[in-house]
């Protein structure tokens, strides 16, 4: 086994028989990747994980995908509450490694990833932890990705997968999928339901028809009828509409940090369980017509957004390169 000493540096543990897949990548030159997954190994034998594993910010999903392949399920935004019980976003990328490793490393199998955006609260993962893990995991989990479907991906979601462009081959934006409602994750999962994902998750997805369902309605009336593309993040842009957080942006007044759109969540939420309890039922923006084709025009908005961010990644890694020929 692996072994990480005080200075960061991997040697081996001469008490147990090494593994040759960890002692290959550490020869590479990956041997953060094979610290932290040491460390996950450990604290998994030494029954440590149990903060983490109750954290659920990842996990392996229930189910498959249409191709019979693993999701691994990411909740960014539960990172907020680890810190109350000591875990740290260090230990949480361990335990993904941990999970994922030997079936996408050591077997060299193929996966699926459903990540869900966190639009209510700051964003604890940065641009510097996109980019650092990218280039600490093995090649295999870059390759083996078979497809990543965005869950309401706000704007600075979109934002940030424009900016790491430079990095990703032009392979990935075929495997992106911008899921800017959960029903949209069919085209991951022959059943969405399998997913087992949060009541609240799906809670605000309703929240997000009404949105989209009143502002089409405002912009139609202000604009006589050009209402639909407006709310949908217009015809040329990366779709800053009704993808999350970024909802907000296209919604009157414009909110960029998606205050407004938090408390208007929470009165809709309070407002929705009062209905409940009077045994009025829901308020949701309903399923009918009207509502199913700004569904469907929003799911060919995040379509031609992947595909705008896939022909522009090749000029900005050409552009990249460039600039390291300069220098």
């Amino acid at each position: 086994e692996m072994a990480s000493s005080a200075d960061g540096s991997v040697a081996l543990n001469l008490n147990e028989p090494a593994d040759p897949v960890l002692q290959g990548l550490a020869s590479a030159g990956h041997s953060e990747y094979v610290r932290l997954y040491t460390a996950a190994a450990t604290a998994r034998r030494e029954n440590t994980l149990a903060a983490v594993e109750a954290l659920g910010a990842v996990q392996r999903a229930p189910c498959v995908d249409r191709a019979g392949r693993p999701v691994f399920l990411f909740y960014p935004s539960r990172l907020a509450a680890g810190g109350a019980s000591g875990v740290t976003l260090e230990r949480v990328t361990a335990h993904a490694l941990l999970l994922m490793h030997e079936h996408v490393v050591a077997r060299g199998g193929e996966y699926a990833v459903v990540w869900v955006t966190n639009n209510l609260e700051p964003d604890e993962l940065g641009w510097r932890w996109f980019v650092s893990t990218y280039r600490m995991v093995p090649h295999a989990y870059h390759k083996q990705m078979r497809s990543l479907a965005v869950v309401h991906p706000a704007v600075s979601t979109r934002l940030t997968l424009l900016a790491l462009s430079y990095l990703l081959r032009a392979s990935f934006w075929d495997k992106l999928v911008y899921a800017d409602r959960v029903e949209f994750l069919d085209e991951v999962v022959e059943s969405v339901a399998a997913l087992d994902l949060p009541a609240g998750l799906l809670e605000y997805d309703r929240f997000l028809d009404r949105e989209m369902a009143a502002t089409t309605a405002q912009a139609e009336g202000h604009a006589g009828g050009f209402g639909l593309g407006a709310a949908l993040g217009g015809g040329g842009g990366l779709g800053l509409g009704f993808g999350g957080g970024g909802g907000a942006m296209g919604g009157p007044g414009g909110d960029p940090l998606g205050i407004a759109h938090g408390a208007r969540f929470e009165e809709w939420r309070a407002e929705e369980r009062r209905k409940e309890g009077s045994g009025a039922g829901g308020g949701g923006a309903g399923g009918g017509p009207l509502l199913r084709g700004l569904r469907h025009r929003l799911h060919q908005r995040g379509s031609a957004d992947r595909a705008l961010q896939g022909q522009e990644a090749p000029r900005r890694r050409g552009t990249a390169t460039r600039r390291r020929r300069e220098r």
